[in-house]
């Protein structure tokens, strides 16, 4: 075996803790603990950052392994938002679909190839009214001793059919769920979360936001954050020319936007590529030929610097060059803090 198919292995299932993981996990943590039931937390931050592992830890920590909770338990659930509809829409229906799999719904869960092959009779949920899979997911909560709900990819509720209204009733269902089982509900997703969440002040009044931020190169403990991460994902690559990763940090930290998801999975794709070269090593030319393209970067980098503005995060200088597809000034023209009134010139003695 080559010896980047044995690192590939090691980087898709080492689980690297790092400053700005360790914060996102000890806020959640800490915010559910403060949370009533039927209250909601946001998790948000950039795209492949590692907020669903992040949440993943958070189970663990609230309520231990799966293979110990009592039988037919779920204390803790997560639901994937799929935009599983035709033209990568939301629909509330496959939504609900997969909540009763989540849930192992013993009628309405949706089957699993084992199952398929053994030939065991399983009900399929068309031509069920989706007012009754409402109904026996709710049940469900309540049979499973669910304690808390995670949604994750809950920004995909911005893709539904109807648009803006339609968004905002599925979040205010969300809440009544969470209200009428006595969970604590958990949204988890990107940036375009937020924008989904101003629709809803009724579940945005009664949530807590939580930020899981980038590395941002501009900042020096940042930085140096990203340098230690760097060295502690180095441990399983061998490398040419370098004794850990953080010898090409700038390189590394601008590459990656300051993602630690994107970096892992930019380090595969260099692995991959050491891998079919039959290299000895991998080198940071092996990085620069498997970086994502400036186009991709731009969108990114252009959500990121979105989704900090919202958050008031700031220093967000250093995207601004990334992000160079600002057509007419279309971020940043905006001389007003967000969520501030605009400013408006009053006529002397009337109105504007």
């Amino acid at each position: 075996m080559h010896w980047a198919t044995s690192a590939i292995k090691r980087v898709k299932s080492e689980r690297i803790p790092h400053r700005n993981y360790e914060r996102a996990v000890a806020d959640v943590l800490a915010a559910i603990h403060a949370c009533e039931p039927g209250e909601v937390v946001c998790l948000t931050g950039p795209s492949r950052v590692g907020k669903s592992k992040c949440i993943a830890d958070v189970q663990r920590l609230l309520v231990g392994d799966r293979s110990k909770w009592p039988e037919g338990q779920m204390p803790f659930l997560t639901v994937l938002a799929g935009n599983d509809a035709a033209s990568g829409a939301f629909s509330t229906r496959a939504f609900m679909a997969e909540a009763l799999t989540a849930i192992e719904h013993p009628i309405f869960g949706q089957t699993t190839d084992d199952r398929i092959w053994s030939g065991k009779p399983v009900r399929q949920i068309e031509g069920v009214a989706e007012a009754v899979l409402k109904l026996a997911f709710t049940n469900a909560i309540k049979h499973r001793g669910t304690r808390y709900l995670a949604i994750d990819e809950a920004g995909h509720v911005g893709y539904v059919r109807g648009g803006d209204a339609a968004a905002t009733a599925i979040l205010d269902s969300w809440k009544c769920l969470a209200a009428r089982t006595g969970v604590v509900l958990v949204l988890v997703g990107a940036y375009p979360l937020l924008r989904v969440l101003n629709l809803s002040p009724h579940l945005l009044g009664r949530a807590q936001l939580i930020h899981f931020p980038r590395y941002n190169a501009g900042v020096l403990d940042d930085v140096k954050a990203y340098d230690r991460f760097l060295k502690s994902h180095s441990q399983s690559i061998q490398l040419k020319d370098a004794a850990s990763l953080s010898e090409w940090g700038e390189e590394l930290i601008n590459g990656s936007l300051g993602c630690a998801g994107l970096q892992c999975r930019w380090t595969r794709s260099a692995l991959a590529l050491a891998q079919s070269e039959c290299g000895e090593a991998l080198t940071l030319e092996h990085y620069r030929i498997a970086m994502r393209a400036d186009s991709d970067l731009q969108v990114i980098a252009r959500e990121i610097l979105e989704g900090e503005e919202m958050m008031h995060a700031g220093n967000v200088g250093d995207l601004k060059s990334q992000a160079e597809v600002r057509e007419s000034g279309r971020l940043g023209a905006r001389k007003y803090r967000p969520f501030e009134a605009k400013p408006v010139r009053h006529v002397r003695g009337g109105r504007a």
